[in-house]
């Protein structure tokens, strides 16, 4: 039996907890607010070292205690975290579509808070288009 590398064990890490969470991998990416090119590359063991604010992304879409990351690719398990952690971000009252995303409480505060973190990536990499429905 082979002895699988590091990446290998951290892709597959990813995966179980990806499922385990319900989750497609566009949401992982939203959740982290990571490039999904990047979690990409990332599970299929492409590019250099995992930098450390790309570790941090993982270990939070994925709901892992800090130093997850580092503990798979050690070799080890990760720590699942059992309550969602409080987001990074207040929501934004003065901004309608914030405070509506936020307003739809059938959807986990998690996935709530992804959504709020797609919708600000868009915000800012289209403000053209932004300013013309303020």
């Amino acid at each position: 039996m082979t002895e699988r590398n590091p990446r290998e064990r951290l892709a597959d890490a990813m995966e179980r907890r990806r499922l385990e969470l319900r989750m497609r991998w566009k949401d992982v990416a939203a959740a982290g607010d990571i490039a999904y090119e990047t979690l990409r590359a990332i599970r299929k063991g492409k590019g250099d070292e995992i930098r450390g604010l790309t570790k941090v992304a993982i270990e939070t879409a994925l709901r892992w205690a800090p130093g997850s990351v580092d503990v798979i690719l050690s070799g080890g398990e990760p720590t699942p975290l059992e309550q969602p952690q409080p987001p990074s971000f207040p929501v934004n009252a003065a901004d309608p579509v914030e405070r509506d995303i936020w307003a739809i409480t059938v959807l986990p505060e998690d996935i709530r808070w992804a959504y709020i973190q797609m919708y600000r990536r868009h915000v800012r990499d289209n403000p053209d288009e932004h300013r013309r429905h303020a």
